[in-house]
């Protein structure tokens, strides 16, 4: 069976990273108090933790918790395109 995805639950959540000194933006959909499996949704650089937001509801309305981290923060150096990367 399927819930609704108006239905689930979704969470904006920042972890704090203190070696680098940053928050980790994360959106959790579907979190509830029973166990359930976790997919987690990782966008790359660039996007947004909701860029795939239709793909977490539609696990979320299949029983998996999904959590969708931002790599990337506003004020970030561009990731290297050349060299040794």
């Amino acid at each position: 069976a399927c819930a609704s995805p108006n239905s689930l639950s979704l969470d904006r959540v920042d972890l704090y990273d203190a070696e680098r000194q940053r928050r980790i933006p994360i959106v959790i959909y579907g979190a509830d108090d029973a166990p359930r499996p976790l997919a987690i949704i990782s966008p790359g650089y660039g996007a947004a933790p909701d860029a795939y937001s239709f793909l977490a509801s539609h696990l979320a309305a299949r029983g998996y918790v999904v959590a969708a981290i931002q790599h990337d923060l506003e004020g970030d150096e561009a990731p290297a395109s050349s060299g040794d990367i």
